[in-house]
C-alpha cells in the first residue's frame, strides 16, 4: 500500500509541476474520488486549476494536456479563475465547493504571491498611464494631460507597493497621503514625499478647462520625477516579495 501511495504522490507532483510551468496558478486541487479516497484503480485524476484573472488560452491548455497525457489513469483538467472559484464554492453540488471542502491541495500560492499578483495589475495600469503621459509630451498643448497621467502613474505605483505590504490604500488621489502611508512601512519613501507632493494637484486641475494653465516645464518636471520613482518602487516591491539580485 505504501508503494502505491508513493507512486501516486509522484504522479500528482508531476501533474502539478507541469501545470505550474505553463500557467501562473493561485491553487491546484485534486478533487473527486481520488481526493476522497474511494477511487477505483482506473479512476481519473480530477484536477482543478485556479488561475488568477483569466483562464489559459487553448494553446496553453493543449500544452499542459500533452505534458500530463502520459499518465495512466488519465488526467482530467478543469480551469477556473480565482473569482469564479470564490463564487462557485458557495453553492452546494459544485466542483469548486467539493474541491474546497474535500479536495487535496497540490499547490496554494502564499499570501505574498497573491498580493504580488494584485500589485502586478497595479503596475500594468501604471504602465498604461506612462504611455499616455509620454504621448502627451509630444505637444505643448497637452502638457496638462501629461501631468495628469504622470500623477496617475505615481499613484498606482504606490498602491502596488501598499498592496504587497498588505496596507489598505483606500480611494484617494492624494500622493502626499499615499507617500506617508508607504513611508510608515518603508522609511525609504520618506525621501520622496516633497518631490511627489506637487503632482497631487494634477489629478484634478490638469483635466478641466477652467483650471490653471499647466506649462510644459511642469510636465517635464513631473516626468523626471516619474522616471526616477518607478524603478525605485519596483525595486522595493521586489524586496518585499523576497527577491534578491
Amino acid at each position: 500500500m505504501e508503494a502505491v501511495k508513493t507512486r501516486e504522490d509522484a504522479i500528482l507532483t508531476d501533474i502539478c509541476d507541469a501545470i505550474r510551468s505553463a500557467v501562473s496558478a493561485r491553487a491546484v486541487y485534486l478533487f473527486g474520488s481520488r481526493a476522497r479516497g474511494d477511487a477505483r484503480p482506473d479512476s481519473d485524476y480530477d484536477i482543478l486549476v485556479v488561475t488568477w484573472d483569466t483562464r489559459p488560452d487553448a494553446e496553453t491548455r493543449t500544452r499542459i494536456s500533452e505534458a500530463v497525457g502520459s499518465h495512466s489513469p488519465p488526467v482530467e483538467l478543469r480551469y477556473v479563475t480565482a473569482g469564479e472559484f470564490e463564487w462557485r464554492r458557495r453553492f452546494t453540488n459544485t466542483i469548486e465547493r467539493g474541491a474546497d471542502r474535500e479536495g487535496l491541495v497540490l499547490h496554494m500560492a502564499d499570501d505574498v504571491e497573491e498580493r504580488y499578483a494584485v500589485a502586478l495589475r497595479w503596475f500594468e495600469e501604471a504602465d498604461i498611464d506612462l504611455e499616455f503621459a509620454e504621448f502627451a509630451m509630444r505637444r505643448e498643448r497637452h502638457a496638462g494631460r501629461a501631468c495628469f497621467h504622470a500623477q496617475q502613474c505615481v499613484e498606482k505605483e504606490m498602491k502596488a507597493f501598499l498592496t504587497i505590504v498588505d496596507v489598505e490604500a483606500g480611494r484617494t488621489h492624494d500622493l502626499d497621503a499615499l507617500a506617508s502611508q508607504c513611508a510608515t512601512v518603508d522609511s525609504a519613501f520618506g525621501a520622496w514625499e516633497d518631490r511627489l507632493r506637487p503632482l497631487s494637484a494634477y489629478a484634478v486641475v490638469a483635466r478641466y478647462p477652467n483650471g490653471p494653465a499647466v506649462h510644459m516645464s511642469e510636465a517635464e518636471n513631473a516626468m523626471a520625477v516619474l522616471d526616477e520613482f518607478r524603478p525605485f518602487v519596483r525595486t522595493r516591491v521586489a524586496a518585499y516579495r523576497g527577491e534578491t539580485e
